[in-house]
């Protein structure tokens, strides 16, 4: 009796078990948020399955960027990949690179009837957000557009009205502006280690050479005919490239201008909020580390602005910030990713994402949600972050029409980190700053930095 007891105990605790197994998810998301972003997520997905209760989502963190390509790269042979990812242009092309198409092309998707998007939907998303996901070798629409961010100027308002300076607009009024200011450092009793004092600093270099290049239509890179080609370094097209490079040497060297490698590996907002940096440029990303108070430093008043432009005509701002690509699985499989995919980048649940965590929505109508237009409310808030988060929430909606990003191919994220290294080589050259040197030497001198440099990009 109390064999056949134990028998059917077993035989229930078995079917209880299996009974509270957890259902193996239907979509699992590879991403790299910390915590907060995290927090913002787990919210959306429970919004999301009150209207698919069915689709179980699991989302993971990998780490950087950096980690994350290689988790991916390293689980696409064994079939081990996620669904669906966080992902850079580069990244995409990576998985993309060889014979074997790994990301799926989402056409079919987009324009399917029942569960695509309509054509005011297509129209409503902000264009060359939308535009980044076909900027492969391969066509087709590899992703879709989800935190967007791009760059700044974070500008000291109090130092800018106590001295009565104009914010500028143009690359020219920024050397006009720093000039003043330098002025002003150099004839200041008060402060200390002038040579350490600058007017105005560039946080990523790359990003300097990048958008100065499509700001001023100067050759970087191209896909012509389905290759991805470098050009920076073509001396029958890069007349304009060494003048621009020129240009900003000439602002170093009158220590009107910095960059992060010129500062020992420190970013230029470190230098902003210690007040020894009075123009910032960098990432809308990174807002919190412009606002001195919030880092336990002296208050002053933070104010923002477009980046500077070459041409008034042309203003070109770059964009950055992850992309969500679909790994392809089987039918039932990509249907359920394309519906949560679908739904993250839908207005309201795009405008909460970017209320919450200082990205850009990527959609235009999320401005108008009312979750966006509270945190527009937040201008005023007594509490200096939360009061500049929505400066730049509000400055979005301007700028976004602007957006621009590079072709992206196999190698491509070589070309950038190279030519984030030749403002700085440029800079430090002792032999192109003798004054011995003649103009066509220092003209052979960069060319010869631009060489080395597309010559370390491998194919």
């Amino acid at each position: 009796m109390k064999k056949i007891f134990y028998l059917v105990f077993i035989l229930a605790f078995g079917l209880m078990v299996t009974g509270c197994e957890r259902k193996k998810a239907d979509v699992v998301f590879w991403h790299t948020m910390g915590k907060e972003n995290q927090n913002v997520l787990n919210e959306i997905i429970k919004d999301f399955n009150e209207l698919h209760p069915d689709i179980k989502i699991e989302h993971q963190q990998k780490g950087g960027y950096d980690e994350l390509l290689s988790a991916i790269r390293t689980a696409l042979p064994a079939g081990n990949e996620p669904n669906m990812s966080f992902s850079y242009t580069d990244h995409v092309a990576a998985y993309n690179s060889g014979a074997n198409i790994r990301v799926k092309e989402l056409s079919s998707f987009i324009n399917d009837p029942t569960h695509g998007f309509t054509d005011d939907e297509k129209a409503d998303f902000v264009e060359s957000y939308f535009d980044e996901g076909s900027v492969y070798q391969q066509e087709g629409i590899y992703s879709l557009p989800f935190s967007k961010s791009t760059e700044l100027m974070f500008y000291n308002k109090t130092f800018f009205d106590k001295h009565n300076l104009t914010v500028p607009k143009t690359w020219a009024e920024t050397a006009a502006v720093a000039q003043q200011i330098r002025s002003i450092i150099d004839g200041d009793a008060n402060i200390k280690d002038k040579d350490k004092v600058y007017p105005i600093g560039y946080d990523s270099a790359a990003n300097l050479f990048i958008t100065a290049s499509e700001q001023k239509n100067l050759p970087y890179t191209v896909i012509e005919n389905g290759e991805g080609k470098v050009l920076f370094a073509d001396k029958t097209k890069n007349d304009g490239t060494k003048e621009m490079m020129q240009y900003f040497d000439n602002l170093y060297t009158r220590k009107l201008f910095v960059t992060k490698q010129e500062l020992g590996g420190s970013y230029t907002s470190d230098l902003f909020i210690e007040q020894k940096l009075f123009m910032s440029i960098g990432s809308t990303a990174g807002v919190k580390y412009n606002e001195p108070v919030d880092r336990n430093k002296e208050a002053f008043e933070v104010g923002i602005a477009p980046i500077p432009q070459f041409d008034s005509e042309n203003v070109k701002m770059i964009q950055q910030g992850p992309n969500i690509n679909m790994f392809d699985k089987d039918e039932k499989s990509n249907l359920n990713t394309w519906k949560f995919m679908k739904f993250l980048v839908s207005p309201e649940v795009s405008a909460k994402y970017a209320a919450f965590t200082g990205y850009a929505p990527v959609r235009k109508s999320s401005y108008q949600t009312a979750v966006y237009q509270e945190r527009l409310k937040q201008v005023t808030n007594p509490v200096p972050l939360e009061a500049l988060k929505a400066k730049v929430a509000k400055i979005y909606e301007e700028i976004s029409q602007y957006g621009f990003v590079s072709p992206a191919f196999d190698r491509s994220s070589n070309a950038r980190l190279e030519v984030d290294k030749v403002f700085n080589q440029l800079f430090t050259n002792k032999e192109y700053h003798e004054a011995a040197t003649t103009a066509e030497k220092k003209l052979e001198i960069i060319q010869d930095i631009l060489e080395k440099a597309y010559n370390r990009i491998v194919y």
